[in-house]
């Protein structure tokens, strides 16, 4: 396999850049969403959907991709598994916005640490993936950072 120093990538500096700065915007987001105390988490979701929905297809639009909207509307399987998620995605934000606004964020937070141990469960389970001991390794740090 390949291994290349970090100096053989002239960009990724700037990616590690944007990626602290995406964590401290992801750590600052809830300061945003409890000036809007007062509003139900379910409202706050749907405008989140209704305005996501809209950039996602304007954006769609602006690069010309009309043609893929209507490869996934042609194909049942992608539709019902969009669905699915997007149903799954709405309960995650509706749960996450509730934590939010009855000043539960610390709960909120320790769900998205558990999260990706839950996928990987899951993964194993289901799937019938198998685990490094590398990452079994990782995996068991990250449970007792939890």
């Amino acid at each position: 396999m390949f291994v290349s120093a970090p100096h053989d990538h002239p960009h990724e500096a700037q990616g590690i850049l944007y990626a602290g700065g995406a964590y401290v915007v992801w750590g600052l987001v809830p300061l945003y969403w409890r000036l809007l105390d007062g509003i139900s988490p379910f409202e706050i979701t749907l405008h989140r959907i209704l305005w996501c929905a809209l950039f996602g297809l304007a954006v769609t639009f602006a690069r010309r991709r009309r043609s893929h909207l209507g490869a996934v509307f042609g194909d049942r399987r992608l539709l019902g598994a969009l669905a699915i998620s997007s149903l799954l995605i709405t309960a995650n934000w509706t749960l996450y916005m509730y934590c939010v606004t009855t000043r539960q964020l610390v709960d909120a937070a320790l769900g998205y640490y558990l999260t990706p141990l839950v996928s990987i469960a899951l993964g194993v389970v289901l799937l019938g993936e198998r685990i490094s001991r590398l990452r079994l390794l990782a995996i068991g740090l990250a449970t007792v950072a939890v």
